[in-house]
């Protein structure tokens, strides 16, 4: 909503709301999956390849903590009514990290669900 606002429609307390959720809610998903789903999966016997996956969810994590912490700052800015973060940007840096979001919770859905069910 924050995206499709921008540049002008955008409730600014809203900006600073997300900006104080996203780390937090990103960061609680992936204590999550690391201390549950990561164990089962490495655990699971006779599965070639899913050593690999594991570590490229885990780099998607700090990936993705990283990202969030960069687009919490320039919620921040914006919500703040500071210049240094053009609408623009702004909106390009939500969609993208929700892109990422996304595709990451597709092959989590595709892929690592029916792993967990067989296990």
């Amino acid at each position: 909503a924050i995206a499709d606002a921008l540049p002008d429609g955008v409730d600014r307390s809203a900006c600073l709301h997300l900006a104080r959720t996203i780390p937090a809610i990103i960061g609680r998903g992936h204590a999550l999956e690391e201390s549950v789903v990561f164990p089962t999966l490495e655990d699971a016997s006779g599965l070639d390849g899913l050593d690999d996956t594991v570590e490229r969810l885990r780099f998607e994590h700090f990936s993705d903590d990283c990202y969030a912490e960069e687009l919490s700052e320039a919620l921040i800015a914006f919500g703040a009514g500071r210049t240094e973060v053009a609408p623009a940007t702004l909106g390009y840096m939500l969609r993208g990290f929700f892109e990422g979001l996304r595709r990451h919770l597709a092959f989590e859905r595709a892929v690592i669900m029916p792993l967990l069910k067989l296990r």
